[in-house]
């Protein structure tokens, strides 16, 4: 608003004292010598009074007053009617003045005379100025107190200037030398604008806007704090702004003074409403408990509990709002503080939304919450928000300490740009679409990010609208899906494909719910880590990949592969929250890797599949391979064997593990029913303590049961061969039946981390006992010549290294030839010792094998 413009308005407020000190100094100046003058003004009841003044250097008439009649009273004070003055030459230009009855009690001070004057009936005034109309006014009555310079006004008036500027109101009161006014009741002024208001200097039309201020009073006018403060409720328009408030304060950048009444060198700096504050224009809305403006600034705010900034749909909500503009009148920026929402809405949402929109109204934009701060810089084209912030939108959730919201620039710059009159229908133009311009954004601390099948949580976040694609990164981060938790440094997720990528330091936990089995016999979850995890979730189930140095665990198994496929785990329905629970199916291949603390086994092989309902595990060779395994202890004292098999079937809950047609060598810390190689025969101590290989093999399958925690049981069936590992001596130690028990003790190990497959540390396990049946023939060597004896059953135990052949036609013989020197015993016992083999038979005399070399 021009400086000249905004002191007319104040000049307005101080008509009448302008008028009446006129009227005082024209009424009693003497005309020049030679001058025709009326009557002197002592004559009483004078029926015309009329004075003149004169420049005394031209002569010229400077001002003329005419009364129809002036009467002097007795106290003194002059009554005149009619009365009329005009002015020449003065600051605000020819002027002319009237009313109906000017009455006053006046005393000389010099050439001048002062005291107090009243005007009362319908008072005009009227200047010309540049030969234009310049300032008219219409009054009812006023007084002026030229000792005091004390104005007063009761009743209507209006006051206006040529160019525009318009004052109305009820009741005057003032004082002209502290240039303080109030007019009482009844505020109308009309303004013309040149300069910024609340960022628009015109209509959208380009022409000057007229701001209309109405208040129910009083208005007060301060020329030493340069404010006009409007009380009583108050209303602003000006083409499309619409303000209102119970108080409102103008601000200037210059106050007027005596010598300064005229228009010029003042503008208005600074607004500020207090109380139930609503604006409103095309582009925004704001309510609260107080708004402020400042033209140096270029802000605008409102403040409340809480404040509300609001474009269309879009809004924002928080006890403090700020609204940055350029030099252009285009909206730069916006700033929230405090705890606050907001919401965002694209293009084509409904024009009204709650602060926490439904989900119908919300499918087209961006619900946020946030503890700190907002801000939105259009330059930058971002959006910042702070402090426990959540953003919520049609199919997204995100939460973080800090998020940063990318958007277009170019189309936001077409969002801030005032509109030409043809688009001027609607609103939310200020950021309607800024919901529908967002790129992506940034997320920092404390980051969550979901939809309907994934929740991630980590350190910071990136979404990428083009692609629709999130990366969250952490130390670690982690993925949740319904039955799984994924755990990584670097998590990648692709919304459009519905494809979860893990990367650096993977880990999952599958646990989805077996179906039909209560909680206390569901399987234990499934742990993995892998190099990379990639899953696919656009399904009901999980489907998941696993590639890079797998591993897995669960329970007390451990596995190592290349590659493990996921399939089955469940995900809830975003609908009714069921689970869609399928039957979980892990296969892997590539150098597996197997270890089972409960079943005492370790494997390698090509390929596995484990079916997490059933908790069975099957382990497959290779096309030209066999899996190899690994049971027992490789301690010193422990008894452990490699097994190669075509196929392993692990049964975790019966806790039986059998291999197909299995072939054995069996490595045994002490003698293993008597068996000793063939070096261990020579008398040596170091000998001694080796351990014996035995080579078994079978027609049908090896099945290793664990019965409980410290014992456990090994069988073979389908035609049983177990012989000394001997390639020096093909006469070594031997055993044929038609099955093979053995019974094994174990010393479980102190629960620890997933331990190298195949490696069972810290487990000792010893067979201790062993069962032959069906056909037993069983063969031990000495140096020079063999034991041999058959039977139906063959029992051994390795505490009183003894063992027992049963059977109706059991025999034994010396020699390697059955018909020399046998014996017949429905029983015969076995001693053994390091030197010697004693077989002792019921009523059949005992024969004993030599088993060391004398030197």
């Amino acid at each position: 608003m021009s400086g000249r413009r905004i002191l007319a308005v104040i000049v307005l407020f101080i008509l009448a004292a302008v008028a009446l000190i006129a009227l005082n100094r024209i009424s009693f100046l003497s005309p020049p010598e030679g001058a025709a003058r009326t009557p002197a003004a002592d004559v009483p009841d004078a029926r015309q009074f009329t004075a003149e003044s004169f420049d005394p250097d031209t002569g010229a008439r400077r001002a003329l007053l005419v009364a129809q009649s002036y009467t002097t009273l007795d106290d003194g004070s002059i009554d005149a009617r009619d009365v009329s003055v005009d002015l020449v030459g003065t600051d605000v230009g020819d002027v002319t003045l009237s009313c109906e009855r000017a009455a006053g009690q006046l005393r000389r001070i010099g050439k001048q005379f002062a005291g107090k004057v009243e005007l009362t009936g319908h008072i005009a005034f009227n200047s010309v100025k540049d030969d234009k109309p310049y300032l008219a006014g219409n009054f009812e009555d006023i007084s002026f107190d030229s000792g005091t310079k004390d104005v007063a006004a009761d009743g209507p008036f209006v006051v206006s200037i040529a160019d525009g500027m318009r004052l109305s109101g009820t009741g005057l009161s003032g004082n002209s030398e502290r240039m303080h006014f109030c007019v009482l009741k009844t505020v109308r002024v009309e303004v013309p604008l040149e300069g910024p208001l609340f960022g628009r200097a015109a209509d959208r039309k380009g022409k000057a806007a007229l701001a209309v201020v109405e208040a129910g009073g009083p208005a007060v006018f301060d020329a030493q704090e340069r404010t006009i403060v409007f009380s009583g409720g108050v209303k602003v328009t000006s083409g499309e702004l619409r303000l209102a408030g119970r108080q409102m304060t103008l601000q200037f950048a210059a106050g007027p003074s005596k010598e300064a009444l005229l228009p010029g060198g003042w503008e208005i700096v600074g607004i500020e409403v207090e109380g139930n504050v609503e604006a409103e224009t095309k582009d925004f809305a704001v309510a609260g408990e107080r708004l402020y403006w400042h033209r140096d600034t270029l802000t605008a705010g409102v403040k409340g509990a809480p404040a509300r900034f609001s474009a269309g749909p879009s809004f924002i909500e928080s006890p403090s709002v700020k609204v940055h503009f350029g030099n252009d009148g285009r909206v730069t920026g916006i700033d929230a503080v405090g705890k606050g929402a907001a919401y965002l809405a694209e293009k084509e949402a409904a024009e009204e939304a709650s602060a926490v929109p439904p989900a119908a109204e919300a499918d087209k934009g961006l619900a946020v919450r946030w503890r700190d701060s907002l801000s939105w810089d259009a330059a930058e084209a971002r959006v910042v928000l702070r402090g426990d912030v959540k953003i919520t939108a049609e199919d997204y959730r995100a939460a973080a300490s800090r998020i940063t919201v990318r958007l277009e620039k170019k189309a936001l710059e077409d969002v801030t740009q005032p509109k030409a009159p043809a688009q001027s229908e609607g609103s939310g133009q200020l950021f309607g679409s800024i919901a529908g311009d967002v790129t992506g954004f940034d997320a920092t601390d404390n980051v969550s990010f979901s939809d309907k099948t994934v929740s991630v949580t980590g350190d910071y976040a990136s979404y990428v609208r083009a692609t629709d694609k999130a990366t969250l990164s952490g130390s670690p981060a982690t993925a949740v899906v319904e039955g799984a938790e994924i755990l990584a440094r670097v998590f990648t997720f692709d919304r459009t494909k519905q494809i979860l990528v893990a990367e650096r330091e993977c880990r999952v936990e599958i646990s989805s719910p077996d179906q039909g089995k209560t909680p206390q016999d569901q399987s234990p979850p499934i742990h993995v880590k892998a190099g990379k995890i990639e899953a696919a979730l656009s399904d009901d189930t999980l489907e998941t990949v696993c590639t890079g140095n797998v591993g897995v665990v669960w329970d007390d198994n451990a596995l190592f592969c290349d590659t493990l496929n996921i399939a089955g785990a469940g995900i809830a329905d975003d609908q009714s929250g069921d689970i869609a629970t399928g039957r979980v199916m892990v296969t892997g291949s590539g150098d597996v890797r197997f270890t089972s603390e409960q079943l005492q086994l370790g494997a390698r092989c090509e390929r596995f599949e484990f079916d997490k309902a059933l908790d069975t595990l099957l382990l497959e060779p290779g096309d030209d391979d066999q899996v190899e395994i690994e049971w027992g202890d490789d301690s010193e004292e422990g008894d452990y064997a490699r097994i190669w098999s075509d196929g392993v079937a692990l049964d975790r809950k019966s806790g039986t593990v059998a291999c197909e047609k299995p072939h054995v060598v069996l490595f045994t810390g002490s003698s293993f029913m008597g068996f000793l190689e063939s070096d261990r025969r020579k008398d040596d101590a170091a000998k001694r303590r080796a351990k014996t290989k035995i080579d078994i093999t079978t027609g049908n399958e090896m099945v290793f049961k664990r019965l409980r925690a410290e014992a456990g049981v090994l069988k073979f069936s389908g035609g049983v061969e177990a012989a000394v590992w001997d390639p020096h001596n093909l006469r070594g130690d031997k055993l044929t039946c038609g099955e093979l028990e053995l019974d094994v003790s174990i010393k479980s190990p102190k629960d620890s981390d997933i331990r190298p497959a195949g490696s069972l540390q810290g487990v000792k396990t010893q067979i201790v006992a062993a069962r032959a049946k069906d056909g037993v023939f069983i063969k031990y060597a000495g140096p020079d010549e063999t034991l041999e004896a058959r039977g139906d059953f063959f029992e051994w135990e390795r505490e009183s290294r003894s063992a027992r052949l049963v059977g109706s036609k059991a025999v034994a013989w010396m020699g390697g030839v059955e018909a020399s020197g046998v014996q017949k015993a429905d029983e015969f016992i076995y001693r053994f010792s390091d030197r010697a083999v004693e077989v002792i038979g019921a009523g059949a005399g005992t024969l004993t094998l030599n088993r060391v070399q004398d030197k």
